[in-house]
């Protein structure tokens, strides 16, 4: 299925997103998980289904000021 993965369209297998994050080797430490503009709580990773032309981000924490 085609999926958009940082504004990219991306042909994936995965059919949630703890499946994409290993398919990409995404290093899981101090991760957030955009779908479709709503954040994806690291609990739910398995349980949160990936369908065709869904827009995925990933971001890391940034501290500062």
């Amino acid at each position: 299925m085609i999926v958009l993965i940082s504004g990219k369209a991306k042909e994936i297998r995965s059919e949630n997103i703890s499946q994409l994050l290993n398919e990409l080797c995404v290093e899981l430490k101090n991760i957030a998980v955009v779908k479709n503009g709503r954040i994806v709580p690291k609990s739910k990773w398995n349980r949160e289904m990936i369908y065709e032309n869904d827009a995925i981000d990933f971001f890391s924490p940034v501290s500062g000021g």
